[in-house]
């Protein structure tokens, strides 16, 4: 995967991880595909610019140029990606105003998950999640650190 300026070294390792950790959690090829495209670049582990090149992208998923492409389309609508004749896909640039507005609604969309989900949870669940918010409660805020 290269961009104008190749994307190597933690990057290409952190694009790596987040594959592996999102194969995990989707059981169709283009789902898998679209959102961890869709984090990495919200992420910036795909920085504005990247060239997003279909064949490298089906080696890198282990699957066929075809969810690849389907997920460009997706990402292109979503303006996320942008395609250029006889040059492919590349990550579009955002300004301020639309991550945050992108954000604002993965806000809306997370939280509407969770409002489904809990009745659903059973006490297993419950004790799961009070103990990751005892966690996180326990640890020293000195210890954050931004990225």
């Amino acid at each position: 995967m290269t961009t104008d300026t190749e994307v190597t070294g933690s990057k290409s390792g952190e694009f790596e991880a987040l594959i592996a950790t999102m194969r995990k959690r989707h059981h169709t090829a283009q789902d898998l595909v679209l959102e961890t495209l869709r984090e990495a670049i919200l992420d910036g582990i795909l920085p504005p610019g990247a060239r997003l090149r279909q064949e490298d992208l089906a080696t890198a998923f282990k699957t066929s140029r075809i969810p690849v492409r389907e997920a460009l389309r997706v990402l292109e609508y979503e303006g996320l990606a942008k395609s250029e004749p006889h040059r492919g896909f590349t990550v579009t640039a955002l300004d301020a105003d639309q991550i945050e507005e992108i954000y604002e609604l993965r806000t809306v969309l997370e939280s509407h998950a969770v409002r489904a989900a809990i009745p659903l949870l059973t006490i297993p669940d419950l004790a799961d999640l009070q103990r990751l918010y005892d966690e996180m409660e326990d640890t020293d805020p000195a210890d954050d650190k931004l990225v």
